[in-house]
């Protein structure tokens, strides 16, 4: 086992490490960390209106309609968040102002955006 371990961390470790420094990819990681409130919120609202008890799913189907909407619109606007996450840590990354790379990314996600 120790061999095992001294295999990790000498051969395997440093080109991982390596990657894991990668700028673009810490951009990434970094920018998707800025979706977590619309992701766990609307995931709140999703169980909520979904605990398969039948005398829940009684009670909440008056509401249904305003959770609904709380759901698509918390997780209709990830991709919005992430695009303008990525784009300010990416340029926060490589010393740019990063206000004009988040509205920069911003703008390109509207262009190429096509809602289905």
């Amino acid at each position: 086992m120790k061999n095992f371990m001294n295999w990790i961390q000498n051969v395997l470790m440093p080109p991982l490490a390596k990657v894991g420094n990668n700028k673009y990819l810490v951009a990434v990681r970094n920018g998707l960390v800025m979706t977590l409130p619309a992701v766990i919120s609307g995931s709140v609202f999703l169980i909520i209106g979904n605990i398969p008890i039948p005398a829940w799913t009684a009670f909440m189907k008056p509401y249904m309609s305003a959770i609904s909407v709380a759901v698509n619109g918390s997780f209709g606007i990830i991709s919005l968040l992430s695009a303008i996450g990525i784009g300010y840590e990416l340029a926060k990354n490589l010393d740019l102002d990063a206000i004009n790379g988040a509205g920069l990314s911003t703008m390109a996600f509207v262009i190429v955006f096509r809602p289905s």
